[in-house]
């Protein structure tokens, strides 16, 4: 028996403190104004083992650690033209902590730690519904900028694995949802989405990633789309039954970007639908379901492991499945 040849043990360990607040401004009772804030700390350490016959001596990488004070933002002024509809809009600002690269004692190239990256979101909308509640909307307009990208890099000397801080991208974009009740115990629900996600900064030479200013972000869809429709319906003084489905679509994406100077294109992964259907009964604190999940059995792509061209592995969305759930709320 060949005991393993290489051994890597990474131990990491992070604390997060933060304190937020928010506070909305009446300023007349058809507008006000929301403003929040978010001061956070994050610590985080990392380190290293390596040994094994293909290593050589067990070795214990120094402990490395990152640091990082945020300040975020939110503000969202709202204009209620009727009861019935309301008018929004909305500036926030977001971030994810960085840290450290274990891995950066195996070489001088990865560096220690890498950085938050950041966004800011420009959100304006309507909301609104007809009196009665037979129809309610959400439409939104938004752009979020991205900066200071956080990639997974692998180091082209060792073959090690990090993360480090690249350029900018976008994400601009429209969303609608409805929901109609035409009838009692009759919902029926949609959205919608259109999303144009993609660089506006060619990532530097030194990230090892083919990507410039107009390429799609990996994975992102231009077009996703969902609807559920449910019917409830007596089935006694104290039970009640409920038949429903759901049609969900996800447009065709472009897997991870290649390696510099790679002349290989990236992958294509095709759109996919799934359908779900779900027949049960409540009565009381318990619910039985029956449920068929992705009816037509389809093989949806969600994501790939690649490199160079080559298909390592591909995610696919579950297969048919078919059971059934008993719950009791508590």
């Amino acid at each position: 028996m060949v005991g393993p040849l290489e051994n890597f043990i990474e131990r990491d360990s992070g604390q997060q403190y933060a304190s937020f607040a928010n506070v909305t401004a009446h300023f007349t009772r058809h507008f006000d104004v929301q403003v929040g804030g978010r001061v956070e700390r994050d610590e985080q350490t990392g380190q290293l083992t390596s040994g094994g016959p293909l290593v050589g001596t067990t070795t214990v990488g120094p402990s490395l650690s990152s640091t990082v004070n945020a300040v975020t933002y939110l503000l969202t002024p709202r204009f209620r033209i009727s009861s019935n509809l309301m008018a929004y809009a909305r500036l926030a600002s977001g971030f994810r902590p960085g840290g450290p690269n274990d891995v950066a004692a195996l070489s001088v190239n990865v560096p220690q730690h890498y950085d938050p990256d950041k966004t800011v979101d420009y959100d304006v909308g309507l909301k609104g519904g007809t009196a009665g509640g037979l129809l309610s909307f959400d439409a939104a307009l938004y752009y979020i900028k991205w900066k200071d990208i956080q990639v997974a890099l692998t180091d082209p000397k060792t073959g090690a694995g990090y993360t480090s801080n690249a350029s900018e991208a976008k994400s601009e974009g429209a969303e609608l949802s409805v929901r109609l009740r035409p009838s009692a115990g009759l919902s029926i629900s949609t959205s919608l989405a259109w999303n144009n996600a993609e660089m506006t900064k060619a990532m530097p030479p030194s990230s090892y990633i083919n990507a410039v200013s107009g390429d799609r972000l990996p994975y992102s869809s231009r077009f996703s789309g969902h609807l559920m429709a449910t019917q409830v319906f007596p089935l006694s003084d104290s039970a009640t039954g409920f038949v429903g489905g759901e049609l969900s679509y996800v447009g065709d994406r472009l897997s991870a970007f290649t390696g510099l100077g790679s002349a290989e294109p990236r992958e294509h992964l095709p759109a996919f639908a799934q359908t779900d259907i779900r027949v049960g009964a409540n009565e009381g604190t318990w619910t039985e379901t029956f449920y068929v999940n992705n009816l037509t059995d389809r093989r949806g792509v969600l994501g790939d492991g690649w490199t160079g061209g080559a298909v390592l592995s591909q995610v696919y969305i579950q297969p048919r499945t078919i059971g059934l759930a008993v719950s009791k709320a508590f």
